[in-house]
């Protein structure tokens, strides 16, 4: 995919391919560049704040982001703008960003994905550290329902190693820092990243693990110091 100018919305937030997103538009800026992307059929960038503010602020970005799919864009109340859409891709920034009207920037999609020609390099090594990995990703989707009261059919194919990897930074949103999760959308290598994943992993399961011990806490009554 030949390198573009992308318009770009730097937020508190790590986004990856293949994760909702839903986002509350009331800054003009973002207003003009959401009717650009829907006159023009086109994406925008979300990529996560190095330095400066979300709101009225020049924020400097890192400098890997995911492109988002719009799906709905709904008027609200108050002059606000409802967004719902996806992660689509990773991207890479090359120049200075722009900030009139909205911010931009020429961008790459170099990083490799899931439907790259060369297979060999996305399938997931079957060994030893994989395996742990993989069953810590499913113990961390089990604890996530049982956080929730909800259930999900556990998955029985291994998809992969980006779309993997993927995954992992989307449902540890919440539950690992958002620097990790960044490192894990910027590692280049499939094989590389997942030792990343795993790190993600073992933060999640300690953090909702101590969500989980608390709530049983409290339905039961007592604290469990465990």
């Amino acid at each position: 995919m030949p390198d573009k100018n992308l318009p770009l919305m730097p937020l508190e937030k790590v986004l990856f391919p293949g994760q909702e997103i839903v986002l509350q538009i009331f800054e003009d800026r973002y207003k003009e560049m959401l009717s650009y992307c829907t006159e023009y059929d086109e994406k925008f960038g979300v990529v996560l704040i190095d330095s400066g503010k979300e709101v009225g602020d020049e924020a400097i970005p890192h400098g890997v982001g995911t492109t988002v799919k719009i799906r709905e864009i709904v008027p609200t109340r108050n002059n606000r703008i409802l967004l719902t859409g996806y992660g689509d891709k990773r991207f890479q920034i090359n120049t200075t960003l722009t900030h009139k009207p909205y911010p931009q920037a020429n961008v790459s999609f170099d990083l490799p994905n899931d439907s790259e020609q060369n297979k060999s390099q996305n399938t997931i090594p079957s060994n030893t550290l994989f395996n742990m990995i993989w069953e810590s990703y499913l113990e961390v989707l089990a604890m996530r329902d049982a956080l929730a009261s909800s259930w999900r059919k556990i998955p029985d194919t291994r998809p992969a190693v980006h779309k993997f990897c993927n995954q992992v930074g989307a449902i540890t949103e919440g539950y690992a820092h958002d620097l990790l999760r960044q490192d894990l959308l910027s590692t280049y290598d499939g094989e590389q990243r997942l030792p990343v994943a795993n790190s993600l992993l073992q933060e999640a399961k300690t953090k909702i693990k101590k969500q989980l011990n608390f709530l049983q806490a409290t339905r039961f009554g007592g604290t469990n110091r465990n």
